[in-house]
C-alpha cells in the first residue's frame, strides 16, 4: 500500500484485532496515524506484517485518553525524495508514545523531523529499539518536549557516517557500533544530544563536530576502541570513564572536552590544538596512557599519568590552570606554555625543559624536579610572577 497524500488511520479499537495484510506500507506524502480511538495501547500490527517504508509525509500515534503503540514491522527510513519524515501529534493534540522495535534500515540520507507535542510533556516518547543499519547519513530536526531514543546500536557498514542533531529536544543514541572499522561523526546545533554509551565497535572512532553552542553529553560508559575527536561543540561527561581508552584529540576554536565536576577518565594519547579546551572543576582529572601532545589551547583539569610526558610543540600558546600530577618530562619545543594554576604544579612533577626559541610564562607555580631553560622565561601574563618550588638551571 502506498500513501502519498491525505490522512489514513491504521489500527483497530484494541490490540487484539490487528491488521494482517502482508504487503507493507510506503509513505511518500500525507499523514498516517497508528492506533485506534479508545484507551490503551496498540501492540499488534497496526500496519500489517510487511515492511513500513517512510520516504516523506507524517506519522502519528493517536489514542483518545492514553496508550502507546508498538510497531514491530521492519522499518525503512529513506531520504530518496529529499523531504522530511515527520513524527507528529495525534488528532487529539498529543504525540503518543511509540516504539519501533523492528529491524531498521536508514538509507539515502533521510531527515527525521520531530514536532512539539502539546499537553502532557510525558507524551510523545519515541523509541527506536530495533537493530539499525546506518547505510547513509542521518539528520534530526524539529522541536520536541519528550525524548527520542535510538538504542541497540548502529551497523556502520564499513563506511564513515554522520548523524546531525539540528533538533531542539532530548535525543539519545546508544548501543553497539558494528561493521568494519569506521568513524561515526555527530554534528549539528543541538544542545541536548545524549550519548548513552557506545559499546563494542572494534576500531571504530567517534568524532564530535558540532556548532559553537552544541552540547553532546555522555551518560553511560563507552568502550569502542578507536579514537575520540572533538573538532567543534562540547563533548561533556555525565559520569566517570565515559570515553573509551583510545586517543583523544580536541582540535578547534569551539572544541571543548568538558569533564564536569570531579570526574575522571583514562584514555590514550591526548592532543590539544587549534584553540581547543579541556575543562572541568573540582578534582576532575584526565589520565593518559600515551603522552600529552599540546599545541594550541588550554586545560583546566588535572593532567595525570605515571611516567607520562607532556610535549608542547608548534608556535601556538597553551594555558594550563590545573594542578597536574603526571610524572614524565615536560618539554617545550616551540611557542608558549603558560602556567596559571593556583595550586600544585601546572607542569607535573618530572623534568621541565624549555628549549631554545620556546617560552615559559604565566603567574602560577611549577614544581618540577629539575627545570632547564634554554629559551625564554616570561613571568606573568603581561608582567608578573611565576613561582618555582625548586631551583632553575639557566643556559
Amino acid at each position: 500500500m502506498i500513501v502519498s497524500g491525505g490522512l489514513v488511520q491504521f489500527g483497530a479499537t484494541d490490540s487484539s484485532n490487528p491488521n494482517t495484510f502482508t504487503g507493507g506500507v510506503t509513505l511518500t506524502g500525507g499523514t498516517i496515524m497508528l492506533g485506534g480511538v479508545t484507551t490503551g495501547g496498540i501492540t499488534n500490527g497496526p500496519v500489517g506484517t510487511g515492511t513500513l517504508t517512510l520516504m516523506g509525509g507524517s506519522v502519528g500515534n493517536v489514542r483518545s485518553t492514553g496508550g502507546a503503540a508498538t510497531i514491530a514491522n521492519t522499518l525503512v527510513l529513506d531520504g530518496t525524495n529529499n523531504t522530511p519524515i515527520s513524527f507528529i501529534n495525534g488528532t487529539d493534540g498529543f504525540f503518543r508514545e511509540a516504539t519501533y522495535s523492528g529491524a531498521t534500515t536508514i538509507q539515502n540520507a533521510p531527515t527525521l523531523n520531530f514536532t512539539k507535542s502539546t499537553g502532557n510533556n510525558n507524551n510523545g516518547v519515541l523509541n527506536f529499539t530495533g537493530t539499525k543499519s546506518l547505510n547513509s547519513n542521518l539528520t534530526f530536526t524539529g522541536t520536541h518536549l519528550a525524548s527520542v531514543s535510538f538504542t541497540n546500536g548502529f551497523d556502520l557498514g564499513g563506511s564513515d557516517r554522520t548523524i546531525t542533531f539540528n533538533d531542539d529536544g532530548n535525543t539519545c543514541l546508544a548501543g553497539d557500533l558494528s561493521g568494519t572499522a569506521s568513524t561515526l561523526t555527530l554534528a549539528g546545533t543541538s544542545a541536548r544530544a545524549v550519548i548513552a554509551g557506545f559499546t563494542g565497535g572494534t576500531g571504530h572512532a567517534l568524532t564530535i563536530n558540532g556548532s559553537a553552542n552544541s552540547l553532546f553529553t555522555m551518560t553511560a560508559v563507552s568502550d569502542y576502541s578507536g579514537t575520540t575527536t572533538v573538532s567543534g561543540g562540547t563533548l561533556a561527561y555525565g559520569l566517570n570513564n565515559a570515553i573509551a581508552g583510545g586517543g583523544v584529540t580536541v582540535n578547534g576554536a569551539t572544541a571543548v572536552l568538558d569533564l564536569g565536576t570531579s570526574r575522571t577518565d583514562t584514555v590514550g594519547t591526548v592532543t590539544v590544538d587549534g584553540g581547543g579546551k579541556i575543562t572541568g572543576n573540582g578534582t576532575s582529572a584526565l589520565t593518559s596512557t600515551g603522552t600529552f601532545e599540546l599545541k594550541s589551547g588550554s586545560s583546566s583539569v588535572i593532567l595525570a599519568g605515571s611516567g607520562i610526558a607532556l610535549n608542547k610543540t608548534t608556535s601556538g600558546t597553551v594555558n594550563l590552570t590545573g594542578a597536574s600530577t603526571y610524572s614524565g618530562n615536560t618539554t617545550v619545543v616551540g611557542g608558549t606554555l603558560l602556567a596559571n594554576n593556583i595550586s600544585g604544579s601546572a607542569t607535573g612533577t618530572g623534568i621541565l625543559n624549555i628549549q631554545a626559541g620556546a617560552t615559559l610564562g604565566g603567574a602560577g607555580t611549577i614544581g618540577n624536579t629539575t627545570t632547564t631553560i634554554d629559551g625564554i622565561l616570561s613571568p606573568g601574563n603581561s608582567i608578573g610572577t611565576l613561582t618555582s618550588t625548586i631551583s632553575v638551571a639557566w643556559n
